[in-house]
């Protein structure tokens, strides 16, 4: 009796060890099935991550985008060494992290530079293209201001500059509380030596001085001949073509004027430069159709 207890109680214990064991097995089949799963669905989007970072990480460090070139052209009134220092780009740094837009930026706001343009040549070389200003006259006001052909004001000191030509009549507190109409005078005038410089009347540095009058109009001061000639603010092409119709009579008749005002684009008025026992002084009309 209490051996067939005995071996009872044995099948028992050891048909409860193969269960067990098989409940283990079975969680750890499903462990690793789920962990299967897991790593197929992660390892597409993970190892692309890896890839891209360790590539990151190369780039950033590699000694072959480190620049060594800094290449600048189009300065020609002003220093290239100037321009680059101004892009603030160190060489040495890495390629790639080099703000090109704020490079672009910092050189611009040198006032003799237009436009710049920054590029990223791989693997080690910056290029700068810079367009620099071109002064087309001088403003003279409490200062000596260069301005371009588009009308900007850009630059003012007190040295003065002799290969230009000048205008005056504005002054600063003018400029500052008529802005507007400012502007338009500046144009008109610049409009003015184009038409000279056009037509070849345009003298050679200071030679050509416009005067500004802001209610009345734009008056050519030739300082070589001391004629002073009236243009109004529009019509320059018809009324140059009538001035040199004007001073080709003049000189063909050995005469000079003291003022020639153009009234309109087809008459002029002009008084002429007489000895003193001749006074008044004579006046005479031309017309042109």
């Amino acid at each position: 009796m209490g051996m067939s207890m005995f071996k009872s109680k044995e099948k028992k214990t050891t048909a409860g060890t193969l269960q067990r064991r098989a409940r283990r097995e079975e969680q750890t089949g499903r462990f690793l099935t789920s962990g299967t799963l897991i790593l197929r669905l992660v390892l597409p989007v993970l190892l692309p991550v890896l890839l891209v970072g360790g590539a990151c990480f190369y780039l950033v460090n590699a000694d072959f985008l480190a620049i060594r070139t800094i290449r600048t052209s189009g300065c020609n009134l002003i220093d290239c060494d100037r321009i680059a220092a101004r892009a603030g780009i160190a060489p040495g740094r890495n390629i790639l992290f080099a703000d090109v837009a704020k490079a672009m930026r910092l050189i611009e706001d040198d006032p003799w530079i237009d436009r710049a343009v920054v590029k990223r040549i791989l693997p080690d070389t910056i290029e700068i293209q810079a367009e620099e200003r071109k002064a087309a006259a001088v403003l003279l006001m409490d200062s000596t201001c260069l301005v371009d052909s588009q009308g900007e004001v850009f630059f003012c000191s007190d040295q003065p500059v002799d290969t230009l030509p000048v205008m005056t009549g504005l002054s600063r507190e003018y400029v500052q509380a008529n802005s507007h109409t400012a502007a338009q005078l500046v144009d008109a005038a610049l409009a003015l030596l184009k038409g000279l410089q056009s037509r070849g009347m345009l003298k050679q540095g200071t030679g050509t001085h416009i005067v500004i009058e802001p209610a009345v109009g734009l008056t050519i001061d030739d300082t070589a001949t001391g004629t002073r000639i009236f243009m109004g603010l529009d019509g320059f092409e018809e009324k140059l073509r009538l001035l040199a119709f004007v001073q080709g009579d003049l000189a063909m008749k050995g005469l000079s004027a003291r003022s020639i005002h153009l009234g309109s684009v087809k008459q002029a008025s002009v008084t002429l430069n007489m000895p003193e026992v001749e006074k008044p002084q004579a006046k005479i009309s031309h017309k042109i159709s």
